[in-house]
C-alpha cells in the first residue's frame, strides 16, 4: 500500500525544520564528493504540434551544434527497436529512451496479468538489445491526453519497468510530471515547510502569466496548516492531477513497498518573456531550487533529474539561468531541454544547426 503524500508532507517537514540549508546540501552532495557525470541533451519531437517534421538527420544537426552527445527519443515497448538509436549512436548521440507500453497515444494501464507479463517480457527484450544512459517510464503519466490510467495502476507499470532495468543495469527514472502540476506540488511543499508568505511568492513568480491568474487568485494565502489545499482550486481535474503526482512522488521513496527507480524527474518550462504580476524578491531561480528541493524531499532524498524542461520566450538569460541552477548549482545528472517551437516551448534554433541566442547559451553548458 503507498503511503499518503501527506504522510510524506509531515516527514519533511519536520526534516527541513531541521536540516542545514546550502545548495550542495539541497542536490543531496557535499563539497567532498566528486561532481556526477553531466549528461545535458535535447529533445526535439518527430512530429511538433502537428505541422512540423524533424528527421533524424534534424537532431543530429543540432545536437552537433550545441555540442550534446544524449538525445530523448520515444520509444513503443514491443516495437522494434527504434532505428533512430544505430543513426544517432554512429554520429557519438546517446538516446534517453522514453518508453510506452503501447503505440497509441494515450497509453492505457497494464490491468490484466497478460498485458503486465507481456510488457516485462518486451522490455526485458529491448533492453537486450540497447541500455540507455537512463530509461524514462513513460510521458507525463498525471496528463490525460498521455496516459489514462490511475496513479496507481501507472505505478504498477514502473514497478515492473524498474525491475526490468535494474536487471540490465539501466537506469530509470518516472514519467516525468508536467508543467504545471509539478509546479503545484512544488507549491504545495513549500506551503507546507517554508509557510504561506513564501508559498504565495512562489505562486507570483511561476504563475505570473495571465494565463495562470485564477492559480494565483486561489491559493494565494492558503494556511500553512490547511490539509486539503488544492481544493481551492477550483478546477477538479487540475486538482485531481495535482494528488495523483503526489501520489507517484511518495511512492518512489526508500521506504519499504515503494518503487526503486533511479532518479525523480519534472517538466519544467520557464515563465521568461511574460509580463505582468511578479513579487519582487523571488526570482525564478530560487523558485527553481526550491522545486528540485520538494521533489527531491517527497520522493525520500531521491537525486532529481528532468527530462522535459524549456522556455516560453528566446532570452539567452533564461536558458543560463535555468542550467545554472540545474547544471552548476544543483548538479542535476541529466538535464534534457525541449528544442523545438511549440506549446508551451521555443527552441534553441531557426533551423537545425542554426542556433538562435539562446542555442548559443545553451551550447556553454552542453556536454
Amino acid at each position: 500500500m503507498t503511503k499518503t503524500a501527506g504522510s510524506k508532507h509531515r516527514r519533511t517537514a519536520v526534516a527541513a525544520a531541521s536540516a542545514a540549508t546550502g545548495l550542495l546540501l539541497s542536490a543531496g552532495l557535499t563539497a567532498c564528493d566528486p561532481p556526477p557525470k553531466r549528461h545535458i541533451g535535447t529533445f526535439t519531437p518527430a512530429l511538433v504540434d502537428g505541422q512540423t517534421r524533424y528527421s533524424a538527420k534534424d537532431v543530429i544537426t543540432e545536437a552537433k551544434a550545441l555540442g550534446s552527445r544524449i538525445a530523448r527519443l520515444r520509444q513503443v515497448v514491443g516495437s522494434p527497436l527504434n532505428p533512430d538509436v544505430a543513426t544517432f549512436r554512429a554520429e557519438g548521440i546517446e538516446s534517453q529512451l522514453t518508453i510506452k507500453a503501447s503505440a497509441a497515444t494515450v497509453t492505457q494501464p497494464l490491468d490484466t496479468a497478460a498485458k503486465r507479463e507481456a510488457f516485462r517480457a518486451d522490455l526485458d527484450r529491448l533492453l537486450t538489445q540497447y541500455q540507455p544512459p537512463l530509461l524514462s517510464v513513460e510521458n507525463e503519466a498525471t496528463a490525460d491526453n498521455f496516459y489514462a490510467g490511475t496513479a496507481e495502476e501507472y505505478l504498477t507499470e514502473l514497478r515492473i519497468a524498474t525491475r526490468v532495468a535494474k536487471a540490465h543495469d539501466v537506469a530509470v527514472t518516472d514519467s516525468g510530471i508536467p508543467w504545471p502540476t509539478a509546479a503545484l506540488v512544488a507549491w504545495n511543499h513549500v506551503r507546507t515547510t517554508k509557510g504561506t508568505v513564501t508559498a504565495d511568492k512562489f505562486l507570483a513568480t511561476v504563475f505570473r502569466e495571465p494565463t495562470f491568474a485564477f492559480i494565483r487568485n486561489n491559493l494565494t494565502g492558503v494556511s500553512r496548516s490547511d490539509t486539503d489545499p488544492f481544493r481551492h482550486l477550483r478546477r477538479e481535474k487540475m486538482a485531481n492531477n495535482v494528488r495523483d503526482a503526489e501520489t507517484i512522488y511518495a511512492a518512489l521513496g526508500t521506504d519499504e513497498g515503494d518503487v526503486p527507480v533511479d532518479f525523480v524527474n519534472f517538466h519544467w518550462y520557464v515563465p521568461d518573456q511574460v509580463g505582468g504580476y511578479r513579487t519582487t524578491g523571488y526570482t525564478d531561480a530560487q523558485a527553481l531550487r526550491d522545486a528540485v528541493a520538494a521533489f527531491k524531499a517527497l520522493a525520500d532524498d531521491k537525486p532529481v533529474v528532468t527530462n522535459e524542461v524549456g522556455q516560453h520566450g528566446l532570452t539567452p538569460e533564461a536558458v543560463t539561468g535555468t542550467l545554472g541552477v540545474l547544471v552548476d548549482e544543483l548538479r542535476l545528472p541529466f538535464v534534457i531541454w525541449f528544442d523545438a517551437d511549440g506549446i508551451p516551448a521555443r527552441a534553441l534554433f531557426d533551423e537545425p544547426g542554426k542556433l538562435r541566442r539562446n542555442g548559443k547559451a545553451f551550447a556553454a553548458f552542453a556536454d
